[in-house]
């Protein structure tokens, strides 16, 4: 899948991979769901920040409780 690269020349590589198909990489399932999770860990804004304490709260009760 490789979303994220950590230097500039293993994007660059991936790119020349993809090049001649890079919407149906794009559009793959597993891409799309990778992005999904990725987005949702690390970019996801919520209108109002109690929203999105209570969904960390209720993940740390059903770890605790596993």
């Amino acid at each position: 899948m490789k979303i994220f690269h950590e230097t500039p020349e293993s994007a660059a590589k991936h790119m020349t991979e993809l090049w001649d198909d890079i919407s149906a990489w794009l559009q793959s399932k597993s891409v799309q769901h990778n992005r999904n999770q990725f987005c949702d860990q690390y970019s996801l804004i919520f209108v109002n920040s109690l929203d999105r304490l209570e969904i960390i709260f209720h993940k740390i009760s059903i770890k605790d409780n596993i």
